[in-house]
């Protein structure tokens, strides 16, 4: 799983015009994260074009020919995962774009670098961020195709990619008394 999700990602980073599929099935699709990943595109000067699908299929995919290069799909992340090989153009889930776009270094490259070739990697040294290197040589991860590939997507404390993810607030520590309003007065509450 993990081999061929790498070669999505990598096939995903010579991309140029990008597909943006926002699920419309039940509760999938987050406009919250289709607006980050918009905002992603045209951070890095890339087209994009915008698709809203009930239901993800090669056959209705590649009615977009060449007018797109690859997919990131918000929806659910076991369409890409476990049906990614079944498409002809990359379909990556959010945590790959981030990936692909050099936001997030790659499960396989976390230890040899961190964003710009430190770690003493002459594959990726020099690299401006994460991404922008191939690393088609597996050097990255020693040949390997390790390192956690992270399925929080539904999770509370998961990352930017996944649609229930808020980021937490600082803690000053100390509980703050609730207050109840009621008849106009204000009581302080149960602890």
């Amino acid at each position: 799983m993990k081999q061929a999700r790498k070669a999505a990602v990598l096939a995903a980073r010579k991309a140029k015009n990008w597909g943006v599929i926002l699920g419309t099935l039940g509760r999938q699709g987050s406009v919250k994260v289709l607006d980050r990943v918009v905002e992603h595109l045209e951070d890095k000067g890339l087209e994009h074009t915008v698709v809203l699908m009930s239901e993800l299929s090669p056959a209705r995919m590649e009615l977009f020919g060449d007018l797109v290069d690859a997919w990131v799909q918000i929806a659910c992340p076991r369409l890409s995962i476990d049906w990614g090989e079944g498409f002809k153009k990359p379909v990556l889930t959010t945590f790959e774009f981030d990936v692909a776009l050099g936001y997030v270094p790659g499960w396989w490259e976390k230890g040899s670098r961190d964003c710009g070739g430190e770690g003493g990697n002459s594959c990726c040294s020099g690299s401006r961020s994460c991404g922008d290197c191939d690393c088609t040589s597996g050097d990255c991860s020693g040949g390997d195709f390790g390192g956690e590939y992270p399925m929080d997507y539904y999770s509370q404390d998961g990352g930017d990619w996944n649609s229930c993810y808020m980021k937490k607030k600082p803690s000053t520590g100390e509980r703050k008394p609730h207050l109840r309003i009621g008849n106009g007065v204000q009581v302080e509450g149960k602890r």
